[in-house]
């Protein structure tokens, strides 16, 4: 710690070293990484987009079975929003995998 004699304020010194290390950090940062490792894309994209139209096929065949009384919201909401999930992560996994990087 240094004090200025015509000032009232204290500078604080570094080692040199450590001041280029800190901009060193600074200035490389991490590279961003997958959490998923890229040789498991194409399988990851064929089972999503396989259970994608289960659950589409699943929720067309209740539609067209099952009658307007008997029908339940919560029980369209819940199977169309697992499908749309599904088929959402598949076709992402599908375009990664073929190398469009999004």
């Amino acid at each position: 710690m240094v004090r200025s004699p015509s000032r009232s304020v204290i500078l604080f010194t570094f080692p040199l070293s450590s001041s280029f290390r800190v901009l060193e950090i600074l200035r490389a940062p991490k590279p961003v990484t997958s959490p998923v490792p890229v040789q498991w894309y194409p399988a990851l994209s064929a089972l999503l987009l396989i259970g994608g139209l289960f659950f589409t096929a699943f929720f067309f065949i209740y539609e067209a079975t099952s009658s307007t009384r008997n029908r339940s919201l919560a029980k369209e909401v819940v199977i169309a929003a697992v499908a749309s999930t599904f088929l959402g992560f598949g076709s992402l996994f599908l375009l990664l995998a073929t190398g469009v990087y999004v």
